[in-house]
This record gives structure tokens, sequence and C-alpha cells, in this order.
């Protein structure tokens, strides 16, 4: 009988450590991401430019806006973020100085008047230069502000006003 019982105890508490791991991990996990603006393909007539990614095919990518991320309810946040636009394409850039506290299920998306509207990517990284591809059908037109959101609890980590260039 002491056997099963001290079994029983023994199971629930790797259970229950390994429950506390999953829970605590994504807040201490720490990672960085090193991206460049050269990553951003130069597009020509909606299409990619050649593989050479020279100069000259970077002076086709346009900073259609831009903002500075600031942190939301107790969350820590710095660094700056530019709307790219290339061709008919658009992109997120997090700026080198980037920077996050960590959560669970964060993801980059767009919002106005303080309020999430549309959720986009996850989050590649909570710090560092990070390039986000945004679909054809983009307009910007709709949108104030970027956001780093929490999907699991529905909980904004940061936003960014945007300007536009």
């Amino acid at each position: 009988m002491m056997v099963k019982l001290t079994r029983k105890v023994i199971v629930r508490a790797i259970i229950g450590l390994l429950v506390l791991w999953a829970l605590v991990i994504p807040f201490v996990w720490q990672k960085t991401s090193n991206e460049k603006l050269s990553d951003i393909p130069a597009q020509q007539n909606g299409k990619a430019a050649n593989n050479s990614t020279n100069v000259n095919e970077q002076s086709k990518l346009k900073q259609y806006a831009k903002g500075s991320f600031r942190g939301l309810r107790g969350q820590s946040s710095s660094g700056d973020v530019s709307l790219i636009k290339t061709g008919d394409t658009y992109f997120i850039r997090l700026e080198n100085n980037f920077r996050v506290s960590n959560g669970p299920d964060l993801l980059i998306g767009f919002g106005a008047n303080d309020k999430v509207v549309e959720l986009r990517d996850k989050l590649k990284a909570n710090s560092g230069g990070q390039n986000y591809e945004l679909p054809e059908d983009f307009n910007p037109e709709q949108y104030e502000q970027i956001f780093i959101h929490c999907r699991a609890f529905n909980y904004s980590f940061a936003v960014a006003d945007l300007t536009k260039q």
C-alpha cells in the first residue's frame, strides 16, 4: 500500500514539474534574430529583382512608415520598427535594437486606436532584426499601430505608433 502511494506521489510530482516547466520556460528563454534589411528582396514591377542584391537594388526599398515600441501593462519593450515597401509588397522590419519581454505564443500584428485588429506572424525572436513579408492585398491605410501580442492570453506586450514617411 505504501509503495503504491509513494509511486502516485512521485508521478504527480513529475507531472507537476513538467507543467511548471512548460509554463515558465517561455518567460525565461531569450532568442535573438540577426536578419538584415538587405535580406528583403528588392522588387521590380511586382517581381523579385535578379539574385544580386547590390546598393542600387536596395535603394528600391522605401520606408513607408516607422515607429518605436513601448511596453504595455508592465511589459518591457523598446526599439524601432519600419513598414518597408518594395514594388507592390510590404514588409515589417524590426530593427536590430528591437527588444520585448518574452512570453508564450507572441505574434506581430496591426491595430488602430490602441486595439489589435489583425494578427499576422509568430514572432521569430524577442530581440534583434527581423523581417516579415505581408500579403499582396495588405493595405497600410487601415492601420496606425504595430503590436506584439500574446495569443495564448489575449494580452498585448508592446505597441508602436506608426508615422508615415
